[in-house]
C-alpha cells in the first residue's frame, strides 16, 4: 500500500509522540518492580518487556534522524538529542541485561539513570513535532501552489490552443500564396538553367538522362539527337569508362558522387554525341524530385579554349623560368669571372705607383685606377639590380654596426673623388647621448649612403656635399636614425623626380650631362633604404641643390669588438706580420693571376709557398706536405673550396693547417657549408697585404699559444664585411719589388685576358641576360 505525503507525515509525528509515552511505560514498570513485595526473576519480565518497547521506539526515532537538516541549527540540535538518547538507551540496556535477580538498590540506580534522559526526550519530542509540523505546513503550501499553477497552466494552454487555431488559419493562407510563389520561382529557375553558359544535365540515380539545357546540347553536339532516356555512357563517357558503368550504373554514379563530395569540381575528358573527345570541368549534385526520387544534377563546362590558354601560359612560364635560371647563372658568372680579374687590374695599377713616375704618368695612372674602380662599382650595381629583379630574398641577418664610422669612411672616399673639384665634403653627427652603434643591415646602409654621396659629388661642380646623421630620442616605438645627404648641385626638377629613381634613367640636363652615368645609383639607394625599413625622400628644386633623407629603426647595441682595416690613403701601411722561416703555405685558386698575387703576398710575409690550380691538386699537395696555412678559393671547377677543405681536414698531412677561404662574392656563400667545411674564416677579394697580414697573425698566433681567438663560422662570415674594401687602398706595391718588369706586364695582361674571356662567354652563352 502506498502512503501519501500526508499519511507518512502523520506516522512520523505519531512515532515521535509515542517515544515519551513508551518511556513513561518503562518508568512505570520500573516503579512496579521497585515496589514489589518480593524481588524475583519474575519481577524483571514486565520490566524487560516495557524496556524492549522503549528500545525499539528509540531505534525507530533514530532511523528518522535523516529527515532533519544538519545545516539548520534546530535540526542539528535535534540530531544531537537523538544521539544522546541512543547512548542513554544503550547504557540502560547494559545495566538491565546484567540483572538476573534484582535488588532494590540496583532498581533504584536504574530508575535514577533513566530519569536523566527525560529532559532530552522532551526536547527531542517537542523539536521533532515542531519540525514535522512546519514541514507539513510547507507541504500543504506547495500543494496549494501546485494546484494554482495547474489552473494557470490550463488557462494558458487554452489560450495557446486558441492562438494556434488562428495561426493555422493564417498559415494556410500563406501556404497558398507560397505555392504560387514557388511555381513562379520554379519557372524562373528553369529559365536561368536554360540561359546558363554551363551545360546542365539531369540524371537518374542509374545514369539515365532525364533532361538537359541548351548549353549542354551545344557542348555535347546533340541538337538534332533525342538523348533523353539514353544512358550517360552512350552519350558522354569515354570508351575506357563504359565497362565500369555498364557493370553497375548505380554503383558508378554513387562512386562519382563520393569523389565530388571531396572535390567540388573535377577536370576530365568527355565525348560528344559525334564521338569527339574534349576537356571538360564537371560538378555533380544529388537532389530529390517532387516524388522523393533521387536525381543527380551534372554541371559541365567546356574547357577546350581554357586548356589551350593554360598550355600557352605554361610554355611562357617555362620559358620565363629558363630565362630566370639563365640570369642566375649569368649573375654567378659575373660575380666570379668578372669581379676577380677586375680586382686584379685594380691591384696591378696600385703596384705601378712610385716616386720614379713623371707627373703625366701619375695622372694617367690615377685615371686608370679611377676608371677600374668605376667599372667595378658598375658591375656591383648591375649585380644588385639583377638580384633584386630575380626576387632574391634578403636573408642577411641583423648585426651591430656603427653608422658614424660608415659615414666617415664614405665621406673620406668621396673627398678623394672630389679632389679635383671645388667641392667640400663634410659630415655632422647629432647624437642623443647613447651608443652610436645600432642593430641593422650595414651593407644596405653603406650602399644607400654611398650612392647618395657619390651622386651628389658627381653632379656638384662647386659648393658642399654634407652628410648629417641625427639620432632620435628613445620612445615607445624605439629609437630612429635620420640620415640627410644635401648638395649644392644643379638640383632635380619636381616633374622628373619620380623618374630619377628608376633604373637606367638619368634626368641630367645641360652641363650636367657630361657626368651622367648608368642611372642606377638612386634606384639602388632607394631599395637599400627599403630593405632597412625606411622610405627615401627627395626635396629638390632646379638650380637649388638636392636634399635626400630617410629614417630607419636604430635600436642601440654595444659597439662590437671587430677589427677594421681602414684604407691607407697617403700613409704608410702598418708593419706586416712575418712568420718563421721555411713555414709552408698553400695557395689554391683556378685563376692564374690570383695565384701569383697571393703567392707574392705570402712570400712577402715569409712563407714558402706552393700553388694548386684546383681542388684535386690541392688535396694531393696537402697530403704530401705539411702546410701551416692554406688560402682556398671557393668557386673552382671540380671540387670547390668547401669540399677541398673537408677533404684536407679528413686526414691529410695538413689537416691541422689554418684554412682561410677567399672569394669575390662573400655575401652569396653558404654559411652552413662553411661551418662544416673546417675553414677558420672567409676573406673577401680584393685582399690587401695589410688584411692578409692581420688575419694570418690573428689565426696563426692564436693556434700557437694554445688559445683560439677566432670567430665561429657564421660570425666570421657576418663580420667579414667589417673590413673596408676600397678600390683606392694601395698597399700592394710590394709585388713590384718581387716581380721582373716583363713578368709583371704578363701578369697584368693575364688579368685583362680574364675580363675579355668572361665578357665573350657572357655574350655567347647568355644573350638574353645581357
Amino acid at each position: 500500500m502506498v502512503q501519501t505525503g500526508q499519511e507518512s507525515l502523520d506516522n512520523r509525528t505519531w512515532v515521535f509522540a509515542q517515544l515519551e509515552v513508551d518511556y513513561f511505560r518503562f518508568e512505570t514498570a520500573l516503579h512496579d518492580a521497585i515496589n514489589a513485595d518480593q524481588l524475583s526473576p519474575g519481577v524483571m519480565r514486565p520490566l524487560r518487556h516495557a524496556f524492549d518497547i522503549y528500545y525499539s521506539r528509540v531505534e525507530t526515532v533514530n532511523a528518522s534522524n535523516s529527515l532533519f537538516d544538519a545545516g539548520d541549527p534546530s535540526g542539528l540540535a535535534l540530531q544531537s538529542g537523538i544521539a544522546r538518547t541512543m547512548r542513554h538507551r544503550d547504557a540502560l540496556a547494559g545495566l538491565i541485561d546484567q540483572i538476573e535477580i534484582p535488588t532494590r538498590e540496583e532498581l533504584v540506580d536504574i530508575l535514577a539513570l533513566s530519569k536523566e534522559v527525560l529532559p532530552t526526550l522532551r526536547e527531542v519530542t517537542t523539536g521533532a513535532l515542531m519540525q514535522l509540523t512546519r514541514r507539513y505546513s510547507e507541504t500543504r503550501q506547495k500543494e496549494e501552489m501546485a494546484v494554482t499553477q495547474f489552473i494557470a497552466l490550463s488557462s494558458v494552454q487554452a489560450l495557446v490552443l486558441f492562438a494556434i487555431a488562428i495561426l493555422a488559419i493564417r498559415l494556410a493562407s500563406k501556404l497558398r500564396i507560397r505555392a504560387t510563389t514557388m511555381k513562379r520561382i520554379g519557372d524562373s529557375f528553369k529559365n536561368i538553367v536554360e540561359a546558363s553558359l554551363d551545360g546542365v544535365v539531369l540524371l537518374s540515380s542509374k545514369g539515365k538522362i532525364l533532361s538537359y539545357n541548351t548549353a549542354a546540347a551545344t557542348i555535347f553536339d546533340c541538337h538534332d539527337t533525342g538523348v533523353v532516356g539514353q544512358s550517360l555512357a552512350d552519350i558522354a563517357l569515354p570508351r575506357l569508362r563504359h565497362r565500369a558503368f555498364k557493370s553497375d550504373p548505380t554503383a558508378f554514379m554513387n562512386s562519382a558522387l563520393g569523389v565530388f563530395a571531396k572535390r567540388s569540381r573535377l577536370r576530365t575528358q568527355l565525348k560528344t554525341c559525334r564521338g569527339r573527345m574534349f576537356n571538360a570541368e564537371v560538378a555533380l549534385a544529388q537532389h530529390e524530385d517532387t516524388f522523393g526520387r533521387s536525381i543527380i544534377i551534372a554541371f559541365v563546362r567546356d574547357l577546350e579554349d581554357i586548356v589551350a590558354h593554360e598550355n600557352d601560359l605554361k610554355r611562357a612560364r617555362d620559358k620565363a623560368l629558363q630565362s630566370t635560371a639563365a640570369k642566375g647563372r649569368f649573375l654567378n658568372m659575373m660575380s666570379h669571372e668578372m669581379k676577380t680579374p677586375l680586382h686584379g687590374v685594380i691591384a696591378s695599377l696600385d703596384l705601378l705607383q712610385g716616386d720614379d713616375l713623371s707627373p703625366d704618368d701619375h695622372e694617367n695612372l690615377q685615371i686608370a685606377r679611377d676608371s677600374a674602380a668605376a667599372a667595378l662599382a658598375q658591375v656591383e650595381d648591375v649585380l644588385a639590380i639583377s638580384s633584386n629583379e630575380a626576387g632574391t630574398p634578403d636573408t642577411t641577418p641583423l648585426k651591430p654596426f656603427d653608422p658614424v664610422e660608415v659615414a666617415k669612411l664614405i665621406v673620406g672616399q668621396a673627398r678623394l673623388k672630389a679632389r679635383n673639384k671645388d667641392v667640400t665634403v663634410a659630415y655632422t653627427i647629432t647624437e642623443d647621448g647613447g651608443d652610436s652603434c645600432i642593430l641593422g643591415r650595414e651593407e644596405a646602409f653603406r650602399r644607400a649612403v654611398a650612392n647618395l654621396v657619390d651622386n651628389a659629388v658627381k653632379f656638384t661642380e662647386s659648393g658642399t656635399v654634407k652628410v648629417h646623421l641625427v639620432y632620435g630620442p628613445e620612445d615607445a616605438s624605439g629609437r630612429r636614425l635620420t640620415v640627410k645627404v644635401s648638395d649644392t648641385g644643379p638640383g632635380i626638377a619636381p616633374d622628373v623626380q619620380d623618374r630619377a629613381f628608376e633604373d637606367f634613367q638619368t634626368v641630367s640636363e645641360g652641363s650636367a650631362l657630361r657626368h651622367a652615368g648608368s642611372g642606377l645609383g638612386l634606384g639602388i639607394a632607394r631599395r637599400a633604404v627599403m630593405r632597412m625599413g625606411g622610405i627615401l625622400h627627395l626635396d629638390s628644386r632646379k638650380n637649388e641643390g638636392s636634399h635626400f633623407s630617410f629614417d630607419i629603426p636604430a635600436p642601440p647595441v654595444p659597439k662590437p669588438h671587430l677589427t677594421r682595416i681602414e684604407p691607407q690613403v697617403g700613409e704608410h701601411a702598418p708593419p706586416l706580420h712575418r712568420t718563421e722561416a721555411f713555414t709552408r703555405a698553400l695557395v689554391v685558386d683556378d685563376n692564374a693571376a690570383n695565384r701569383i698575387l697571393m703567392q707574392k703576398m705570402l712570400e712577402r710575409l715569409g712563407y714558402s709557398v706552393q700553388c694548386a690550380e684546383n681542388g684535386e691538386h690541392a688535396v694531393e699537395l696537402a697530403d704530401a706536405w705539411r702546410f701551416t696555412l692554406i688560402l682556398m678559393d671557393i668557386q673552382m671547377p671540380g671540387l670547390d673550396g668547401f669540399e677541398t677543405a673537408m677533404a684536407i681536414r679528413a686526414g691529410s698531412s695538413s689537416r691541422d693547417a689554418v684554412i682561410l677561404g677567399v672569394t669575390a662574392n662573400l655575401a652569396s656563400q653558404d654559411a652552413e657549408r662553411f661551418k662544416v667545411s673546417g675553414m677558420q674564416e672567409m676573406l673577401a677579394k680584393p685582399l690587401t697585404i695589410g688584411q692578409l697580414s692581420e688575419k694570418v697573425s690573428h689565426h696563426i698566433d692564436g693556434t700557437k699559444d694554445g688559445t683560439w681567438s677566432g670567430l665561429s663560422g657564421v660570425e666570421a662570415i657576418e663580420a667579414s664585411d667589417q673590413f673596408v674594401i676600397s678600390a683606392t687602398s694601395g698597399n700592394l706595391s710590394f709585388i713590384s719589388e718581387s716581380m721582373e718588369c716583363a713578368e709583371f706586364e704578363g701578369w697584368l695582361h693575364a688579368c685583362f685576358d680574364e675580363i675579355r674571356r668572361a665578357l665573350d662567354a657572357a655574350a655567347r652563352d647568355e644573350p638574353d641576360c645581357l
